[in-house]
């Protein structure tokens, strides 16, 4: 039984310990709702079983209450009642519901004149169910399913493709919800699109480095699973081009005044309260400097627990006194297929950080399948982060980080082995490690 607190009276006690097992259950059917449901229904078909064995027993017993059905009769038929429709007008707002037809009388056709309005805009992403009505052999599964004949590697490439191919959707939303040949036959609509579309969770628009990389699967699409639209390709290849000129400037002249990492933690810390996301974020990126791979991550209790999927992320909590650290398993990364799996020892500072926030948010964190931050992209919230705090971050949100770290490591004249090492850490290459450092340092 949970110990007792000191003043708690009886039904406090009681609520308490009914809540523990609350989140007990709720866990244990997270992580093992297959078992759960397939447990439910073999008691379900047993108590089935159970009952026709029991009923079949008691007519074997006595013959006389044996069951004999009746000979069937023809239903007796009644000529429906029909009344015309009748024309009613309504108001934008009111909702008509027509009745079901009682016994024998058909009930009256009710036709709702409503005012004719203008189409509003639908959620970024949203599928247009009409238009799915219509035939097409260039589905979105049909898509997906040949890219993963193409790439089908060890190596996470087809998970990456799949997921490419969902923001893609929603970046040109509808145009290529159901049909792929039609949605594509239509560069123009499907660049501006591309220009104009908004990151998840944003208020600003994707990088030219991500439109890239969302041409390139076009092409990719096109030159392997839809050849019929060759005749378009050079205009999403000129619109390519253009993209890799804007990129190539971009890189001369993004030039970013930059916080040392140190007084970033001070600005955040100001602005943001005690156990804060905000605040384990800005301690966990200064300790490991990776990309956006703190949203998924899946908390588990001990080392053994891991599955080698190249799919999930893992922070492991301190399970004893004697190792009263937290650990990070990272497996699914931006260069993942280039490197290995990287795991990463927290600070007592840190550990403690992550211990407070899980302890405070533990019920939202059961709720999302036991991730520390839920399963939402993290871009997005600390660039709106950053912007709270008066930073200008020139469309950067996570590499503002980096680049913090980075260049605040860089000038601190530290050896060069340090530098190799934080470029490994952050899953790049040590020139493009180089091009983090090229920024100004406001010290």
């Amino acid at each position: 039984m949970p110990a007792k607190i000191e003043n708690e009276t009886p039904t406090e006690r009681l609520a308490r310990i009914r809540e523990k097992a609350r989140i007990r259950g709720a866990t244990y059917y997270l992580k093992h709702t297959e078992k759960v449901l397939q447990k439910r229904k073999e008691a379900w078909q047993k108590l089935k079983n159970d009952v026709h064995q029991e009923a079949l027993a008691n007519m074997s017993s006595n013959n006389e209450n044996v069951y004999e059905p009746e000979p069937e009769q023809e239903p007796e038929y009644f000529e429906p009642v029909y009344e015309p429709p009748t024309v009613i007008a309504a108001e934008r707002r009111r909702s008509t519901r027509v009745r079901k037809p009682v016994n024998n009388i058909a009930t009256p056709e009710v036709i709702v004149a409503v005012p004719q309005t203008k189409q509003r805009g639908r959620p970024k992403g949203a599928t247009s169910k009409a238009k799915c009505n219509e035939t097409s052999k260039f589905t979105t599964d049909y898509v997906i399913g040949e890219l993963k004949k193409i790439d089908n590697k060890a190596d996470g490439t087809t998970k990456i493709n799949v997921d490419k191919i969902t923001t893609l959707q929603a970046m040109t939303s509808p145009t290529l919800d159901c049909d792929w040949l039609n949605g594509l036959s239509k560069p123009t609509l499907i660049t501006e699109k591309i220009d104009n579309a908004l990151m998840q969770n944003s208020t600003s628009k994707y990088s030219t480095n991500s439109k890239i990389i969302y041409v390139n699967l076009i092409q990719k699409i096109i030159d392997n699973i839809i050849p019929e639209l060759v005749s378009v390709k050079p205009k999403y290849d000129n619109y390519l081009d253009n993209l890799k000129y804007k990129g190539a400037n971009e890189k001369k002249e993004k030039i970013v005044d930059v916080y040392r990492y140190d007084i970033l933690k001070q600005k955040i810390f100001a602005k943001f309260k005690e156990n804060s996301k905000e605040r384990l974020l800005t301690s966990l990126y200064g300790e490991i400097t990776v990309r956006d791979n703190f949203s998924k991550l899946k908390i588990i209790h001990k080392m053994n627990e891991i599955v080698l999927d190249k799919e999930t992320n893992y922070l492991i909590l301190p399970s004893s006194s004697n190792d009263y650290r937290a650990h990070i398993y990272l497996q699914k990364y931006k260069t993942s297929n280039k490197y290995e799996d990287l795991e990463f020892k927290c600070s007592l500072e840190l550990t403690d950080e992550i211990m407070e926030y899980y302890k405070k948010n533990i019920e939202k964190i059961h709720r999302s399948g036991d991730y520390l931050f839920g399963v939402s992209k993290l871009s997005g919230y600390i660039g709106t982060m950053l912007k709270k705090i008066g930073i200008d971050n020139k469309g950067m949100a996570i590499n503002y980080f980096r680049h913090s770290v980075a260049l605040s490591l860089d000038k601190s004249n530290t050896n060069e082995q340090s530098v190799v090492d934080l470029a490994k850490e952050m899953g790049h290459s040590i020139m493009t490690h180089l091009r983090y450092t090229s920024h100004n340092l406001i010290e």
